[in-house]
């Protein structure tokens, strides 16, 4: 016992969780906190120590609300054991459970997704503070789900979002499959499967292949007005419509590809 001792306050700490957030902080362009957190040595002798994370929230760019743009109840990592004695921390895999992004616009059209980009594109330029990449083995989403402000008009909120990036990084494509629950309905779903990255200021090239199933029953109706006009005004309740193609373009401007509907 006193031997495990010293190491565990080492180790356990909230001081050290700290330390995590602020190696993640300082490669972002934004704020990090939380309101505490603890370790699971589940993985001690794999010497990957799991890090659960209470309350985590990652603040909005210069010029947005004070409203987080990401929140999440929870969130666990799992890091290498050494990198927690000195160095930048390993982060070999991050989860989030149940997270919400809130995406709004500001004044000029721009949305706080993309101020975090251009942040990040800086970040990295020769010379800048903290130019180091963040990098995680595996990035993991558990249910999230994503708000859309629009201004005025009505918010669009997709639900029940699974992601999961493989070799993450600003600088460097990483694998990515998403799926997701659209209108809060059963039947209408998203899929996407490819390559995403590198991130650029107002760029994020991807390529892969989209799947979507719509119930356009399952369409709030202010929503199918305003892009179907009267074509969709009263659906059946078993019609479906479903799409499937390969695309390629920018997840912040334009994808292109053709499918069959």
């Amino acid at each position: 016992v006193r031997l495990v001792d010293p190491l565990e306050q080492k180790l356990l700490g909230g001081s050290k969780i700290r330390t995590i957030l602020s190696s993640v902080e300082s490669r972002l362009p934004v704020t990090v906190s939380s309101s505490g957190g603890s370790f699971d040595l589940v993985q001690w002798f794999l010497l990957r120590p799991a890090i659960k994370i209470n309350d985590l929230a990652v603040g909005n760019p210069k010029g947005f609300s004070s409203e987080p743009m990401l929140a999440a109840k929870e969130a666990s990592a799992q890091v290498r054991l050494l990198s927690l004695f000195h160095g930048p921390i390993d982060i070999l895999q991050f989860k989030l459970v149940e997270p919400v992004l809130r995406i709004e616009p500001n004044r000029s059209g721009a949305t706080n997704v993309e101020a975090l980009a251009e942040g990040l594109s800086k970040s990295r330029e020769p010379g800048a503070a903290g130019a180091a990449a963040l990098a995680i083995g595996s990035l993991i989403v558990d249910s999230g789900s994503v708000s859309y402000q629009r201004g005025r008009a009505a918010g669009l909120t997709v639900r029940n979002i699974d992601l999961s990036l493989t070799d993450f990084s600003a600088d460097r494509t990483c694998r990515l499959k998403l799926s997701a629950r659209l209108f809060g309905g059963t039947s209408s779903r998203l899929e996407f499967q490819g390559q995403a990255g590198p991130y650029g200021a107002r760029s994020l090239p991807a390529r892969g292949d989209l799947a979507i199933t719509l119930a356009p029953s399952e369409i709030p109706p202010a929503l199918r007005e305003e892009y179907f006009g009267d074509l969709l005004r009263e659906p059946a309740g078993d019609s479906r419509a479903k799409f499937e193609t390969a695309l390629q373009g920018d997840l912040m401007g334009t994808l292109e590809g053709q499918g069959k509907l």
